[in-house]
């Protein structure tokens, strides 16, 4: 009688999480078209709902929250850099380098708040990526911005001066971007403006709710990190969610029977320690310093079968 009672009263304090998991099981159930469907059910049912997503190096996302991919969901952040990260570890193993640095979403909310002390002072992030850009191998890189729950996405290319924009409610961006993004930058490249990209317009019965994945697409199409893949539209915004539901949970099930860990897939990009952990302390506020763009796969095998 105690286990029940302590069983009620757990779902009861995880109600929504436990809705969203009955939601995503259901979803498959009743999808026919979804590829190795009975073996992804088979792992759902038999994994706890706040079980989390295998096989990502720094993000940490409970199965339950990948419910938000259903229809046109307002996309949770934690799934957003999910996908960043598979993406960039997925084009690692093809190219064998990154020629384009895809940056979580912490980067640029650590980097205004930095901007706005003084004394102004670089974060070990952004530390550590300005070393990243400066090899020549990297020919791009994207950072994602969340402002009131809503992704905008900038894309910088190395033989441009222009920072290009992607917001799909097609507003201009925030006037404060443009110092910041030249600050990042100041002393390897030139940053000039911030002009906006090619991205389709959201709005309601038009993919209204869908400017994360959006915003994802942005970043996918305007580096060329796939070049084969359709643009992000409005009238077809469930579909690209149900695509990043596709990847993110073939990558769950393929890291979940591999031996292993992450640990054992990656490892560390020689001279991104630029400070060390007393001088990270002595930051005037926390700073999260890991950054899976400061890793390179090990075990391409991994990321090859989920492209």
């Amino acid at each position: 009688m105690t286990f029940k009672i302590q069983l009620i009263r757990y779902c009861s304090n995880h109600w929504p999480a436990v809705q969203a998991y009955h939601r995503l099981v259901y979803h498959l159930e009743t999808c026919p078209e979804f590829e190795n469907r009975v073996a992804l059910l088979s792992m759902l049912k038999q994994s706890p709902f706040t079980a989390k997503i295998r096989g990502f190096l720094v993000t940490e996302c409970p199965l339950w929250k990948l419910e938000c991919l259903l229809g046109e969901r307002w996309l949770v952040e934690d799934i957003y850099n999910a996908l960043l990260e598979l993406c960039y570890f997925s084009q690692s193993s093809k190219e064998l380098s990154a020629e384009t640095l895809l940056l979580p979403t912490s980067f640029l909310t650590d980097a205004c708040h930095a901007y706005s002390l003084f004394p102004r002072a670089y974060t070990p992030q952004i530390l550590a990526f300005r070393h990243r850009v400066s090899n020549i191998s990297v020919q791009s890189a994207a950072f994602s911005l969340v402002t009131d729950n809503h992704f905008t996405a900038y894309i910088f290319q190395r033989n441009s001066s222009t920072i290009k924009y992607g917001d799909s409610m097609h507003q201009t961006p925030p006037s404060y971007m443009l110092p910041i993004l030249q600050w990042i930058f100041e002393g390897l490249f030139n940053v000039t403006s911030i002009v906006p990209g090619a991205i389709g317009m959201q709005g309601p019965g038009n993919g209204e709710g869908s400017c994360g994945v959006a915003a994802y697409n942005f970043i996918q199409t305007s580096t060329g990190i796939e070049r084969n893949m359709r643009k992000w539209s409005g009238n077809q915004a469930a579909l690209f969610q149900k695509a990043a539901l596709e990847d993110l949970l073939r990558y769950h099930q393929i890291a979940n029977e591999r031996d292993g860990t992450i640990d054992g897939w990656t490892r560390r990009i020689n001279g991104v320690d630029i400070l060390d952990d007393t001088a990270i302390q002595e930051m005037p506020f926390p700073y999260g310093y890991r950054d899976f763009n400061l890793y390179v796969p090990l075990v391409r095998a991994v990321y090859l079968h989920t492209s």
